[in-house]
């Protein structure tokens, strides 16, 4: 199975790299090319324990790209990990959702419902998940493991 893991900030860098720990080949990808180029140069764009170690030890599984269709449409599973911000009412009005429904259509969105549908271009069928964050920043490769 393939994995693509969209935004590689924070904490869709250590889910992806994980990923691959585990013998997933993993696609990543994100707006910043900063980030993208940190992956496929073998580094690692956020500072998270360990993290860099397992990037080297599993480069072979893991890349980045700024094209996120790409990514969804050659990979079985997508996890859509992006900022969330929610306004005075607690909905949720996030650009990079947004900026995501319109550059990969293949993965929809339902922001005001935390709601992420992912679907591989071509698939007769999505499944959707709430997906709540309660993991600790600097320790999110522990508590993906």
């Amino acid at each position: 199975m393939k994995i693509s893991v969209i935004g590689l900030g924070k904490l869709g860098a250590p889910l992806a790299v994980v990923f691959a720990s585990k013998g997933f080949p993993v696609v990543g990808t994100d707006l910043n090319p900063v980030f993208v180029d940190a992956i496929n140069d073998g580094r690692t764009p956020v500072d998270e324990p360990r993290l860099q170690e397992l990037i080297s030890e599993n480069r072979e599984r893991l890349r980045a790209t700024t094209d996120a269709a790409a990514a969804v449409a050659e990979t079985d599973v997508t996890f859509v990990i992006v900022p969330t911000p929610s306004g005075p009412d607690r909905v949720i009005t996030s650009p990079p959702l947004a900026s995501l429904a319109r550059r990969a259509p293949s993965a929809a969105v339902s922001p005001s419902s935390c709601k992420i549908i992912a679907t591989r271009a071509g698939s007769s069928g999505s499944r959707s998940c709430p997906s709540p964050s309660s993991i600790r920043v600097g320790r999110c490769r522990h508590g993906l493991r």
